[in-house]
């Protein structure tokens, strides 16, 4: 693998390579109190697939990939739906309606738990849009310069967020008991919910107003 990222990378990276040298501009400020809600919502969304992964294991340890895949297939269609939104649905907006989406999507799963693939599948469908937003608004609130860097440092909260799922999740399973293990991800889409609307302002007043209009 190491071979073949080399293989294919390299001969890209020299072709576009500006060899001209160059004199540097300071970089842009990233605006960290903009895009600190995008990473620890990020966090929570990583969460919720750790709880969903733990779950799942401890429901069905010899089935458990099947079950966890129900949730991919749901979000794979949401994410695909999500090209028809109209761009009069802006940015910010989605942000508060996706967010709500994600706490109902993550609340069937209790109800469902005796049918699993179905409460996964049905609350899968509450990622990708929730996902997707996350990283528009990324997109429009780093500068170009520094847009990496805000993408990696968003992306970087996902598996954190997973990590701390699986650990919530397995003493919940533990102690509890796998009943009570289900209301975990709805929890973490309650506290998404929660960053959402506590920086709704912040987050809105650092959109251009051309692009949040656009998007």
């Amino acid at each position: 693998m190491a071979l073949l990222l080399l293989g294919t990378s390299l001969p890209v990276a020299s072709r576009y390579a500006d060899h001209a040298p160059q004199r540097q501009a300071a970089p842009a400020r990233l605006p960290v109190r903009r895009m600190a809600p995008l990473v620890a919502s990020m966090a929570a969304l990583g969460a919720i697939f750790g709880c969903i992964q733990a779950a799942s294991t401890a429901h069905a340890t010899s089935n458990s990939g099947f079950l966890y895949a129900c949730l991919g297939v749901g979000s794979a269609l949401s994410g695909i739906a999500y090209a028809w939104l109209p761009s009069s649905f802006r940015v910010d907006v989605r942000y508060l309606v996706f967010s709500v989406t994600l706490v109902l999507g993550m609340a069937v799963l209790l109800p469902l738990s005796p049918w699993p693939p179905l409460g996964i599948l049905v609350a899968g469908f509450a990622i990708a849009p929730y996902m997707i937003t996350l990283y528009t608004l990324t997109d429009l609130l780093a500068p170009p310069d520094r847009l990496p860097v805000a993408m990696a440092a968003v992306g970087a909260g996902g598996p954190v967020g997973t990590a701390i799922g699986q650990a919530v999740t397995g003493v919940l399973i533990d102690g509890p008991g796998l009943g009570t293990a289900w209301l975990a991800p709805a929890g973490c889409a309650c506290l998404a919910l929660v960053v959402a609307l506590v920086n709704r302002q912040s987050i809105r007043g650092g959109l251009p107003g051309a692009e949040s209009g656009r998007r």
